[in-house]
């Protein structure tokens, strides 16, 4: 999609080709007045890196036997790059320009560095990001910064961030999990407009009286659907305050309490199978523990005679504790590890439960994984909320190339299939992708001695990893 509108603004302000310094690795990059630093810019204007799918923008380049230390990426360096994918930035750079890569609708991966300390506006507007980390450098971010980027499903802003502009994550439709750090002291108007799907903001400042933030920062919806988290003793606090009192769901969390997930796929074959990890992170203890599991489409809780395949940690918890599990939603799996006698367990950091799943039915690509609605029960009864947490998982497939029935070895067992499958035969387990050992796209002679010297040990398996 060509972003005509702001296409048109470029033309009226004047833009051209840019006269760039130098070129080093294929990124062009203009001298700074300082005369020891560069900015990366562009070679012209839009899609100026085609076909480039990664770019990893180095801490340093050499010109003219001089080393220039790299600190900013400037105004359109990545502009509408089609292709590109994968975006690092090194912890040289200091500031991201306006529109730095505005419209790159296939940039899903994004490393800031830890010296950037503010973001332009539409710097990443309009990109296929999933999840956004900001590191604690960032202070500032620009107007529609992150607009638009309608993948877009976490939100973490760090620590540092004190303004987020105007619009700055406008239109994020997929944006389910939102964290605000404990400086943010300004949200612009529209900040988090048209954000639909936002199931919970955790607000960690401390003052909401201090926070500058307009009627329309968020939608009415977002105020009468989202779960606000606010730190634990300032309930009163954000219940009375301007904006934040039209939230209609409130409750506050509790500090140094948060779940921890971990996600790990199965060795090799064709890794239909996988774990995911909770746990707990805080030392004191607790008698119970709640959450939700919201798994992606396609990503299954496996069951074993009829129960759902959860395993505890016996060395986590109190014995008498036993695991309750629903399936609430389509997806959602809600969990309850509680005690009858009300017997503590202690949650410092390691795995509690762990969830067997099946992946046999899932594409390769990137996913995301939900914890929501978590809470711990105290000794004492009480009961306290923690912020939901998020995941994004990377489902692969891998194989070893000769392994045409995918029994994980290769052997005369799969010379036998693929000859009879070359044949016409019918075989009950072949995969077609694994028994073509010379990779020309199909089944032949050629295949069958490949996967001869393979079974016979002269050639060592090769693994294959399929991903996105």
């Amino acid at each position: 999609m060509k972003h005509t509108l702001l296409a048109l603004f470029a033309l009226l302000g004047g833009l051209t080709a840019s006269a760039y310094d130098f070129m080093a690795d294929n990124i062009a990059y203009n001298l700074n007045s300082d005369g020891n630093s560069v900015t990366v810019t562009y070679t012209k204007y839009g899609n100026n890196y085609p076909g480039v799918p990664s770019i990893v923008v180095p801490q340093s380049v050499f010109h003219n036997g001089k080393q220039y230390t790299v600190t900013a990426i400037g105004e359109y360096a990545f502009y509408e790059c089609e292709a590109l994918m994968t975006l690092s930035i090194p912890i040289s750079v200091k500031t991201v320009d306006d529109y730095a890569a505005f419209g790159c609708e296939l940039l899903s991966s994004l490393s800031i560095g830890s010296n950037v300390a503010s973001i332009g506006q539409y710097a990443f507007s309009e990109t296929a990001l999933v999840a956004v980390e900001l590191p604690l450098s960032v202070t500032t971010l620009g107007n529609y910064a992150f607009a638009g980027c309608t993948q877009l499903k976490q939100l973490n802003s760090g620590n540092g961030l004190k303004q987020i502009g105007r619009s700055a994550f406008n239109g994020c439709t997929a944006l389910a999990t939102a964290t605000l750090g404990v400086k943010v002291s300004t949200i612009g108007t529209n900040a988090f407009g048209g954000c639909s799907a936002l199931a919970t903001l955790n607000a960690n400042m401390p003052d909401p009286s201090k926070v500058t933030v307009s009627d329309n920062s968020f939608d009415a919806s977002t105020k009468a659907t989202c779960r606000l988290c606010v730190p634990r003793g300032t309930l009163d606090a954000y219940a009375n305050a301007p904006v934040w009192q039209d939230f209609v769901h409130i409750s506050d969390v509790s500090q140094g309490y948060s779940l921890q997930l971990e996600f790990n796929q199965a060795g090799l074959l064709r890794n239909e199978s996988a774990t995911l990890e909770i746990g707990l992170a805080n030392e004191d203890e607790v008698t119970a523990l709640q959450c939700d599991i919201v798994l992606p489409p396609g990503l299954e809780l496996t069951m074993t005679n009829g129960d759902y395949d959860i395993d505890i940690n016996e060395d986590r918890r109190g014995r008498d504790h036993g695991l309750t599990v629903n399936k609430t939603g389509t997806d959602t799996y809600t969990l309850l590890l509680s005690s009858p006698s009300g017997k503590a367990f202690k949650g410092n950091t390691g795995t509690l439960l762990t969830l067997h799943l099946g992946t046999a039915a899932m594409a390769t690509g990137y996913y995301t994984v939900y914890a929501r609605n978590a809470s711990v029960a105290k000794p004492s009864s009480e009961m306290l909320y923690l912020n939901d947490e998020s995941l994004q998982i990377n489902i692969v497939r891998s194989y070893l190339l000769g392994d045409a029935n995918g029994d994980g070895t290769v052997d005369v067992a799969d010379y036998v299939v693929t000859a009879n499958k070359l044949v016409g035969k019918s075989v009950v387990a072949f995969y077609s992708d694994a028994a073509d050992v010379n990779q020309n796209g199909g089944i032949d002679l050629g295949d069958l001695v490949g996967i001869t010297q393979r079974a016979l040990g002269k050639i060592t398996p090769e693994v294959i990893t399929v991903n996105n």
